[in-house]
Formats: structure tokens, C-alpha cells, sequence
């Protein structure tokens, strides 16, 4: 893989830090494992269809890959680069599920894999129903139809993210995956 560009943000060190910092059930690389596994399934689809990788970010969201513009994938290429990604989250929570093998990293990598096939814009899923507007020449539609259906979703996450903080004396990882998803939304470039 020839990779341009490596870009550490500031947020990568500060998240990777308070990670560390509350990790009390050493579960922080069973995170990153989970994470690679997600961006390993785009990277081998990527690459199966003739894509590039310009660049790598490790960022406070975590990791992602910046595709070159080109070549240009197929339609068909593109869908199933994006959708590869969780894939491979979601195939090796199973393996690891049927074959009784570290159970953390089943759970991490399921839950890596469903979140991210949320129909919110800037996660795979969104990316993904973007495509299939965009294909259907509905693309203005499509968009509109996205952004409330993410915005829909995010509403949804938000008020299950409060009932189960208050529910749990404080369990914040909802809000803090419905945070994480919004800031998604606004991500510019092509990522995988």
C-alpha cells in the first residue's frame, strides 16, 4: 500500500490519552483491534476494485482512509467498498462468536459494525444510501431524504443516550456515540 500521507491529529492523542486514562478493564486494544479489522475490509475492497489510498488520518474518531479520487471505482466497486468495512466488523464478531474465542472483541467488532451502518451522513451506511441516490439520478432528493433520515436517527440516539444515562447513574457511551456520529456528519472528505 502506498500511502502519501500520514496526518495524527491532535484529537487522535487526546482521545487514544483519556482512553488509556479510564481503560480499567485493559479493553483499549480490543477498541483499536476492532477499528483495524473495520478499515482492513475497506482497504481489501478498495483495493480488489483498482482504488487508491491517499492517505491515512488518525483522528479523535478514529481511523480512516482517505480514497483517491482516482481512479474512479464502479458503482458497484464504490457500494461495496463502502459497505466493506462493516462487513468485516460484523463477519469477524461472528467468527469469533460461533468459535467461543475472545468474546470482548466479538461484542466491540458487532457493535463497531451495526453503528457504522447507521443511515446517518458521514457513517457507511449514510455513505452508502448516498450511492444508491446518486445512482437512481435522485441525488437532490436523495440528499434531502439523508439528511432528515440522519437527522431522525441522531434525535433518536440523543433521547436513548439521556434515558440511559439516567438509568445507569451515569453511562454516557451513548451520548458520546450520538456526539461522535454528528460530528460525523460534517466530514468533507472522501473517507472510508
Amino acid at each position: 500500500m502506498t500511502v502519501k500521507r500520514l496526518k495524527i491529529e491532535a484529537g487522535f492523542i487526546l482521545f487514544t490519552a483519556v482512553l488509556v486514562f479510564l481503560d480499567k478493564g485493559g479493553l483499549l486494544w480490543v477498541v483499536w483491534t476492532a477499528a483495524l479489522a473495520h478499515e482492513l475490509g475497506h482497504y481489501l475492497a478498495l483495493k480488489a476494485f483498482g482504488g487508491k489510498i491517499s492517505g491515512i488520518v488518525l483522528s479523535g474518531g478514529g481511523i480512516s482512509m482517505i480514497q483517491s479520487r482516482t481512479p474512479r471505482l464502479s458503482y458497484a466497486g464504490d457500494l461495496l467498498a463502502v459497505l466493506a468495512g462493516p462487513m468485516a466488523s460484523l463477519g469477524l464478531a461472528l467468527l469469533l462468536a460461533l468459535r467461543g474465542a475472545y468474546l470482548p472483541l466479538a461484542g466491540i467488532c458487532l457493535i463497531h459494525g451495526l453503528f457504522n451502518l447507521l443511515p446517518i451522513t458521514g457513517l457507511d451506511g449514510g455513505r452508502a444510501l448516498s450511492l444508491i441516490f446518486e445512482n437512481a439520478e435522485k441525488f437532490n432528493t436523495g440528499d434531502r431524504i439523508l439528511h432528515r433520515l440522519s437527522v431522525a436517527v441522531l434525535v433518536v440516539l440523543l433521547v436513548l443516550g439521556v434515558w440511559m444515562a439516567a438509568e445507569t447513574r451515569g453511562n454516557l457511551s451513548l451520548l458520546l456515540a450520538a456526539g461522535y456520529a454528528a460530528g460525523q456528519r460534517h466530514t468533507t472528505k472522501r473517507t472510508l
